[in-house]
């Protein structure tokens, strides 16, 4: 090992926990050393639910990340007083204290001058950090907090007011990707942020369950920012403006499909308005039931909007996971608005009904460009049974280029009364079936019938250990 050079014997380092980097000091004084280059720690990420970790805060130069939770009873000063510098902070509360603490954490770290992302969790249920104003203050840090280029914040608690954001600047702008709740009590915090940020922000996710119908000030905001890319955001009051943004190319709206008193006038106005959106996701929570629900007729003017002819890639999600409630009332007007897709490449629903009206309705003809159709099968629906069903070898015959991929919460049945299952085919679908723990993971499969050597934009591999590609022979 002595003829190994350092970098080398450092690159080697990246790969070992952290208990056997501390033991490699005790070997031999150049292990010492090296065990502390910056190489080795840079890419290491470290939690505090994984036990105490001030002797890393002592001796590490740096970390990738580093998770927290308040409020600290051991080791507060280390937190405060290291020079472990951190890229980035993921930092959640347990109580209602701590925000005091994190707050100089966060200071501390802005000062070593490495940090780029924070992300904060306070947990509404069990922290109430009004009562003192610390999360004011903690609010107030974050939005003044120089070089980030990734913000995340959720679960504000406090009501921030103009006045309460008054007296703190941005001095240099440069956040890129901000992450929030978007409601009454976080209005003027997000305002900030989008006004400070407004020259270098790119993606922008606004959250919230309720309560956005009043808010008219956060749209022209948006449509004040000249380099934003990617927009996730309930539909808002006056949100057409946001067409305005050149580079806007991916939008999910989340849509309130039984909220009378949140109209989606804004959100249609910004689907038909915008010129080069490529990727857009129509989330309806909760799930609409019927036709006459707000919003569904979105994608009807979304296949009318300036888009239509740029638009690769549409998901619209109708569906909540653990429902058994079976509903898709957007079926027809998306069949309506395919075929003024001329460029659509990827079309997926997430919504829990049979697919198979779905899949026969969509012929080549309809969307010339499509490659790739994704559909979550129900429940009681088998993944197995269905890549043998005369459905699964019509949709492929007709549609030959076609990929199908399938979410499923039953991947095989195993029933002896399932003809597919007792097959004895396709045996890595049944060792894909989630035990009594993951009753609610899905499982991702994808069927095709063109020769896997065919000139194909897919790889046709595993992707990941969610994801098996099936290729199914269509004579």
């Amino acid at each position: 090992m002595e003829h190994l050079p350092d970098d080398v014997l450092v690159a080697v380092m990246q790969y070992l926990g952290v208990q056997d980097l501390f033991a490699c000091r005790l070997t031999c004084k150049r292990l010492a050393s090296l065990v502390l280059h910056r190489d080795v720690w840079r890419v290491k990420d470290i939690s505090d639910s994984e036990g105490c970790v001030c002797p890393v805060l002592h001796l590490a130069p740096c970390l990738r990340r580093l998770s927290v939770c308040f409020p600290k009873t051991r080791c507060r000063d280390a937190y405060t007083s290291t020079r472990c510098a951190v890229a980035e902070l993921k930092i959640s509360f347990r109580k209602k204290s701590g925000a005091m603490h994190a707050t100089a954490v966060i200071c501390r770290q802005e000062a070593l001058g490495r940090l780029k992302n924070i992300g904060i969790l306070l947990d509404k249920k069990t922290a109430d950090l009004a009562a003192d104003a610390d999360e004011s203050i903690l609010l107030r840090t974050l939005a003044s907090t120089s070089g980030l280029v990734g913000l995340l914040v959720f679960g504000i608690s406090l009501p921030t007011t103009a006045q309460a954001m008054m007296g703190i600047t941005v001095s240099t702008p440069s956040l890129q990707r901000f992450v929030c709740d978007l409601c009454p009590n976080s209005e003027h915090f997000v305002n900030f942020i989008l006004a400070g940020h407004a020259s270098t922000l790119e993606s922008v996710a606004l959250t919230c369950s309720a309560g956005v119908a009043g808010l008219t000030s956060t749209a022209p905001l948006l449509a004040s920012l000249p380099n934003l890319r990617v927009l996730q955001s309930w539909h808002l009051v006056g949100m057409g403006a946001v067409a305005a943004c050149e580079k806007l190319n991916e939008l999910r709206i989340f849509v309130s499909s039984r909220r009378e008193d949140e109209p989606v006038e804004g959100a249609a106005d910004l689907l038909r308005r915008a010129k080069h959106l490529k990727k857009v996701q129509l989330s309806y929570f909760p799930p609409a039931r019927s036709a006459e629900d707000i919003g569904v007729d979105l994608v009807t003017v979304l296949a009318a909007g300036r888009s239509r002819s740029h638009l690769e890639s549409l998901c619209i999600e109708n569906s909540q996971l653990r429902s058994n409630e079976h509903h898709f009332p957007q079926r027809e007007a998306l069949l309506h608005a395919l075929p003024s897709l001329s460029a659509l490449v990827h079309l997926k629903v997430l919504a829990v009904v049979d697919p198979d009206e779905l899949l026969l309705a969509i012929r080549p003809d309809m969307v010339p460009a499509l490659q790739h159709i994704g559909v979550r099968l129900p429940r009681e629906k088998c993944a197995h049974a269905w890549i043998h069903s005369h459905t699964a070898r019509a949709v492929l015959k007709v549609n030959p280029s076609i990929h199908v991929k399938l979410d499923a919460l039953t991947p095989a049945c195993s029933l002896q009364t399932c003809q597919a299952c007792v097959l004895g085919c396709h045996e890595v679908m049944k060792s894909r079936n989630p035990d009594k723990y993951k009753k609610y993971k899905l499982t991702s499969f994808t069927v095709f019938s063109h020769d896997p050597m065919d000139k194909c934009a897919q790889s046709h591999t595993v992707v990941n250990e969610n994801t098996l590609w099936i290729h199914i022979p269509v004579v």
